[in-house]
């Protein structure tokens, strides 16, 4: 059921997709889909229990202890390979995926300030970071580190653009690519 509905979210959009085309999908009985989910809402949560954002699998503790240009680099490429994952599991284009998880957000407030939260202390860590390690002011490392970050969402969109870019050679460039060496 599950497996169906992320399938069908993500190609229709959740709020095209009925429960009726989930139960199809998944060939079993309406009723069957209520009896293990009170409503489409309790579907999606499911969902994204499931396969969680890169962001909400940030180990807080790596996050203080990996030097700049390996924290950035290591959130960009775990951004980058769940992204791919996600396509290769849904066999649907970049646009359409970015658009399920918009939906997502939108009808979970709860998954959306867990989201919110998980930002601020990627952006918060990285702000301070830029203020310890490099002297920055505060503003400027707050600015720069919220581009840095929005930089691995701009990727997202890249591919979306350019669906048959190379993203394995992008993966590969994240790796060791020098963020910092020209600040």
């Amino acid at each position: 059921i599950v497996l169906c509905a992320f399938e069908l979210f993500v190609k229709k959009g959740y709020s095209t997709t009925a429960v009726e085309e989930i139960s199809k999908c998944a060939k079993v009985s309406k009723g069957l889909v209520y009896y293990y989910f009170k409503s489409k809402q309790e579907i999606l949560k499911s969902i994204i229990d499931l396969i969680e954002l890169p962001v909400s699998k940030v180990d807080d503790n790596a996050l203080k202890q990996l030097d700049l240009n390996e924290l950035i680099n290591k959130l960009l490429k775990q951004h980058l390979e769940y992204f791919i994952t996600i396509k290769f599991i849904c066999q649907q284009p970049f646009e359409k995926i970015q658009r399920f998880y918009f939906e997502a957000i939108n009808e979970l407030t709860d998954y959306k300030e867990e989201i919110r939260k998980k930002y601020k202390l990627i952006i918060d860590t990285l702000k301070q970071r830029l203020v310890q390690e490099l002297n920055l002011s505060e503003q400027e490392a707050r600015m720069r580190a919220i581009f840095m970050f929005s930089s691995f969402e701009g990727i997202i969109y890249y591919l979306t653009f350019f669906p048959d870019e190379d993203w394995k050679e992008l993966l590969s460039y994240t790796e060791n690519y020098p963020f910092f060496d020209n600040l």
